[in-house]
């Protein structure tokens, strides 16, 4: 398991997001967004890509991001 920290997405990190990417068997990406980085990050990776987002600015909470990515882990979510 690991994680990467994008900052800016223009132009657009393929080779570190295929380089995180190249041995996962599933990808989470929480963004405060309707699905644009998910979008981005699906197009360049090879395995599920499962995406967890919020509009309006509420931040979700530590809890909420761990049940959602328990929820991915044990695949009791649709990519």
């Amino acid at each position: 398991m690991g994680y990467l920290r994008i900052i800016g997405v223009w132009p657009f990190p393929i080779e570190s997001v295929q380089q995180a990417c190249a041995k996962a068997e599933k990808v989470f990406v929480p963004e405060l967004s309707l699905g644009q980085l998910y979008r981005e990050v699906e197009r360049h990776v090879e395995c599920p890509v499962h995406h967890y987002g919020r509009i309006g600015g509420i931040l979700p909470t530590v809890t909420e991001l761990e049940k959602e990515l328990q929820a991915v882990i044990t695949n009791e979510v649709g990519s």
